[in-house]
């Protein structure tokens, strides 16, 4: 199942979609003045629906953020996000990540400011795996 996101989050024009393949840009985050958005730029972005897990981002194992970005439907609490609303701040969000370029993670949207407007972000690279293991 996947979100089909909403149309009027983020207009792609000639010029912005020049800017984000030569930035490599693959996410963009919209703050509005009572809610937020987001919006995947080629990356494949998958939401982790138990918001009450607090400590998701903290405890999400490598294997299960690799399981995941292989086949987020074999995952209950999982949905592949094509774009996302949420329509009161503040709020946090979990989700589980495969960049364009192939780096694979977990992303937190753990907070929001208002002077100035901002997001707090925190993310977590998964490492190669190797015969040692791998960690977040």
């Amino acid at each position: 199942e996947a979100n089909p996101g909403d149309a009027t989050l983020f207009r792609h024009t000639a010029k912005i979609d020049e800017w984000i393949e030569a930035t490599g840009t693959d996410l963009a985050l919209r703050l509005l003045a009572a809610s937020w958005s987001c919006d995947p730029l080629g990356a494949r972005v998958i939401f982790h629906h138990d918001q009450g897990a607090g400590d998701f981002f903290e405890q999400a194992s490598p294997e299960e953020v690799r399981s995941v970005v292989i086949n987020p439907k074999a995952h209950a609490d999982y949905t592949v996000s094509l774009g996302t609303r949420v329509s009161a701040y503040p709020t946090t969000a979990n989700y589980v990540f495969k960049t364009r370029g192939g780096a694979t993670g977990v992303l937190q949207i753990a907070g929001f400011t208002n002077n100035p407007n901002g997001v707090k972000l925190r993310y977590k690279l998964v490492q190669q795996a190797d015969s040692s293991g791998s960690h977040l």
